[in-house]
């Protein structure tokens, strides 16, 4: 069993990238903080915290994790 922090990561890039509909101008989402030429507006999918990960079962364990999310909006 693998953890579910990976997938939750890809949801979250995912909606973020759909943010250049709401605010009508594109939205770089990246998972680390852009370095070359960031558009005016980025996110950024940043770094998982881990408070526990224990199993509950031997197939299943249950997660406890944080996972950091920035924004620029100049």
């Amino acid at each position: 069993m693998s953890t579910n922090a990976i997938a939750v990561k890809t949801a979250l890039k995912d909606m973020l990238a759909g943010m250049s509909a709401v605010v009508g101008e594109n939205v770089q989402v990246t998972y680390g903080f852009p370095t070359r030429s960031p558009e005016r507006r980025w996110a950024v999918v940043g770094e998982i915290s881990w408070q526990s990960a224990e199993w509950a079962t031997n197939r299943s364990r249950t997660e406890d994790f944080a996972v950091a999310v920035v924004f620029s909006v100049k």
